[in-house]
């Protein structure tokens, strides 16, 4: 930068005074208006009158023109131009370019642009002004213009996503939920996490907090740039899982508390304290929004893509959605809500209010068409009747850049059949999907083969059933493929988006859907769930077991005509085949850790023979466990018995009598203290007042 010197007590001198000559004419009068020349001529315009800057995160810079104008028709002279502190503040991250060097002029009616330009490396703000003594008789050596110059200081700012963590309440026998809390630095300076989050308030919530070394330090949130949050999240976001399994009635709640140098909420001097309010509504309407921070990512410039909102009512009465509207929009108008049915008449607003009951959902859909390479945020406002969060924001950002989506494309086929892949698959229970986006692809790239770039997720699956996608076995590291066993009966559905290796995402998901009907004849599922267990997806839980008995020559626990976790029988093609003359079902899944699932098959069933169902509680854990019964006949679900109570190890649930081959079931629901060993499942009144066949002699 030319001519630019700093002073001993930290003023910048950027123009040098000129000098006086001796004996020159009208010295005096130039003396007595403050001018070092005898020449008095020129009018400044300073224009912005006052340098000011928002927050600039540490190691970016900001620049503002400041331009000096000459209204005047003579020749405008500017002797000195200075950068200096202002009331006690710094100028270290403070600099001017631009300037000619040395004193110059302005010429009549013309102009000269200045940049001052703020780098800050420290959190503290900046304070100086620009001292400009010129020719003008209003801004001389005595009396020179001033422009201040004032900023921001760089401060971390916690941002906490939801800013509520809500969930519908549930009953005690519900599984748990869960949902993710991100914490995420909104402020221009690092955020540093001086402890690891801890929960604080009633036993029906826990947090689960990655494991990370503390202090922590998260780096400002790169609005201009947000892929770099993608590309190397832990650096910008830490997400806890808030977990709630409702352990009694009524309302429940409590905090996550976050400690940081974030000084605004509270805490001490040296550090913060953020509270994240976490609850369980009580008896009023609720709004859960699945994603309140929606980053949809690099764009490519023209197309058009769509992100579905869910709402969701987390509470007992009717949540009403009065409005939504898009209040914030880029300068080109790039987003654009599609309400759908909720906008017959096209204004860009709801007509009616939309009525949402206690647990259901519903959503609707926004677009993105970028016109050009930029960064570009939105907010969308829902309003509705919750009584807490009447206003609920959507904050939105993307980017707009030259290059195509790629095309994700997924197909899915029975391991083992050999088949080709399809979009819709038929199959059983217990049979093992394989996953296929080898057919994906990018016309102006490659998708590279690693997990960020092959994005599979499990969109539904039937009630209580545990849906891992895992590495697929005949195609081990390569994430195009992925497996996944059926464990229940019922309709799946798996997703698949792609990025390429320019950082697009497909403006598409392509989707799989699996529709396990079982292909035996007889097909019973146990399930269960413990409301105490805090982690029912680990290794260690409640041991429940179902019992499959052959009425007649079958006792309860006796082999060879009782099938459970002691007598599985492998079930037709193995030595046991035809065991019980001609029958042989088999036990496929004996689940031991919690959750289940656990069932029985059986193709070939005996004519006028009774089969009775029954669960055990073989090993208490955690509590109460919750028992769900299915059965199926035929590849339809005939029985359904959901949640019954086994308060104490060793209670046996007699549930229901399978007849063949009349198909019927008829419900027994008895409940026992103990286990009933050696005993012949009892022969209920209906069973004897049904008039259906019978080989053995049991009434």
């Amino acid at each position: 930068m030319h001519g630019l010197k700093r002073a001993a007590l930290g003023v910048v001198v950027l123009a040098l005074v000129g000098v006086v000559a001796s004996g020159c004419s009208g010295c005096d009068e130039a003396e007595n208006n403050g001018n070092i020349t005898g020449r008095v001529a020129g009018k400044l315009l300073v224009n912005p009158a006052q340098v000011a800057f928002s927050q600039v995160p540490l190691g970016e810079v900001a620049e503002v023109e400041v331009e000096l104008r000459n209204v005047s028709t003579d020749t405008l002279t500017v002797y000195e131009v200075r950068l200096e502190p202002r009331a006690g503040g710094s100028i270290e991250s403070l600099s001017v370019e631009g300037l000619k060097g040395g004193q110059f002029e302005i010429p009549g009616q013309d102009r000269v642009t200045l940049t001052v330009r703020y780098a800050p490396t420290t959190t503290q703000s900046a304070a100086g002004q620009l001292v400009l003594e010129t020719s003008d008789p209003d801004f001389t050596a005595t009396s020179p213009k001033i422009v201040e110059i004032a900023t921001l200081a760089n401060l971390p700012e916690v941002q906490a996503l939801p800013s509520q963590v809500r969930f519908t309440r549930r009953p005690v026998i519900a599984p748990p939920s869960s949902q993710v809390l991100t914490i995420t630095n909104t402020g221009s300076a690092p955020l540093v996490l001086t402890r690891e989050p801890v929960y604080s308030g009633g036993d029906d919530f826990s947090i689960t907090v990655p494991a990370r070394t503390y202090p922590l330090s998260l780096k400002p949130f790169p609005f201009k740039q947000p892929q770099l949050v993608e590309q190397n999240p832990r650096d910008y976001q830490l997400e806890l899982d808030v977990r709630y399994r409702a352990l009694g009635d009524g309302a429940d709640d409590g905090e996550v508390l976050i400690y940081s140098n974030d000084l605004r909420d509270g805490g001490t001097a040296d550090e913060g304290q953020t509270a994240v309010p976490v609850l369980a509504s009580a008896d009023a309407p609720c709004i859960l929004v699945d994603s309140v921070t929606r980053n949809l990512g690099q764009v490519p410039v023209g197309q058009r893509i769509s992100d579905i909102v869910t709402v969701e009512n987390c509470g007992t009465q009717t949540l009403e959605l009065s409005s939504v509207r898009l209040t914030k929009n880029s300068d080109d108008e790039e987003y654009e809500l599609d309400l759908g049915s909720w906008d017959v008449n096209g204004d860009g607003d709801v007509d009616e209010s939309i009525s949402v009951e206690p647990g259901e959902s519903t959503a609707f859909r926004y677009t993105y068409t970028p016109t050009e390479e930029a960064t570009d945020q939105g907010e969308i406002v829902i309003f509705s009747n919750d009584p807490i969060t009447p206003q609920q924001k959507l904050a939105i950002i993307g980017r707009g850049a030259l290059g195509v989506c790629p095309t994700a494309v997924a197909l899915g086929r029975v391991k083992g059949q050999g088949s080709a892949g399809r979009p819709s698959v038929g199959a059983a229970p217990l049979d093992y999907i394989v996953l296929d986006g080898a057919s994906s692809t990018d016309e102006d790239g490659a998708i590279p083969n690693a997990q960020e770039n092959w994005m599979w997720e499990v969109l539904s699956a039937p009630p209580d059933a545990i849906t891992q996608l895992r590495e697929a076995m005949e195609a081990p590291g390569d994430w195009r493929y992925r497996e996944v066993r059926l464990l229940l009966a019922g309709e799946y559905s798996f997703g698949l988006k792609v990025r390429d290796n320019q950082g697009f995402e497909s403006c598409n998901e392509a989707v799989v859907t699996v529709r396990a009907v079982p292909n035996e004849k007889i097909l019973v599922e146990l399930t269960w769930t413990n409301p105490e267990d805090p982690d029912e997806g680990d290794s260690v839980g409640a041991d429940v077991d179902v019992h499959f008995v052959k009425l007649g020559p079958g006792q309860w626990f006796e082999a060879p005509y009782d099938v459970y976790f002691s007598n599985p029988n492998s079930g037709p093609g193995s030595d046991n085949n035809g065991l019980w003359n001609p029958e042989s079902p088999s036990l496929d899944i004996d689940d031991t850790d919690g959750l289940g699932p656990e069932n029985v098959q059986m193709n070939d069933p005996a004519n006028c023979q009774w089969y009775a169902v029954g669960v055990h509680y073989y090993r208490q854990i955690f509590g109460t466990a919750y028992v769900t019964i299915r059965i199926y006949v035929d590849g339809n679900l005939v029985f359904e018995k959901l949640n019954v109570a086994l308060q104490r190890g060793g209670q046996f649930w007699d549930v229901a009598r399978i007849h063949w081959d009349s198909r019927q079931i008829i419900e027994v629901d008895d409940v026992l203290p103990a286990a009933p060993q050696a005993q012949a499942p009892a022969v209920t009144r209906e069973m004897a007042q049904s008039g259906l066949c019978t080989e053995a002699q049991l009434y």
